[in-house]
C-alpha cells in the first residue's frame, strides 16, 4: 500500500489513457464447435465430481490433472505425468502436513473399508 501510494504521488503520468489489455471477442466459433466445446467442459467438471465423489479429493486433483493434461491438451505423457507428481506433493505437503486438513475418503475406499 505504501508502494502503491508512492507510484501514485511519485510516478510519472500515464502516457495512454484506454483499456489496459486490448482483447478482440468478436471471433466467430460456429455453433456445432462450441456446442462440442461446451459439452467436453461440462463432461470434465462432472467427471472430476464424480472422481472427488469416488477416489477422495487428495487422489483425485492430481490424477484429473493428468488425465487433463494427457487427453484434453495433448501433452506428452512424461511431461503429464511429471506435473502430475509436482502437484501431489504440493498437495499432499500443504494440506496434509501443514495445515493438518483430513479430507474425506471417496466411496470406493469406504465400500473397501479401507
Amino acid at each position: 500500500m505504501l508502494i502503491h501510494l508512492c507510484l501514485e504521488s511519485f510516478g510519472a503520468a500515464e502516457v495512454i489513457k484506454g483499456p489496459a489489455v486490448e482483447a478482440d471477442f468478436a471471433a466467430e466459433v460456429p455453433d456445432a464447435i462450441a456446442r462440442r466445446r461446451v459439452v467436453t467442459i461440462f463432461a470434465w467438471i462432472a467427471g472430476f465430481i464424480l472422481f472427488v465423489y469416488l477416489i477422495g479429493f487428495p487422489g483425485t486433483v492430481p490424477l484429473f490433472l493428468f488425465l487433463y493434461l494427457f487427453f484434453e491438451a495433448r501433452m506428452s505423457w512424461i511431461f503429464s505425468l511429471t506435473l502430475m507428481a509436482i502437484t501431489w506433493g504440493f498437495f499432499y505437503l500443504l494440506f496434509q502436513r501443514l495445515i493438518h486438513i483430513q479430507f474425506e475418503t471417496g466411496a470406493i475406499q469406504s465400500w473397501l473399508g479401507i
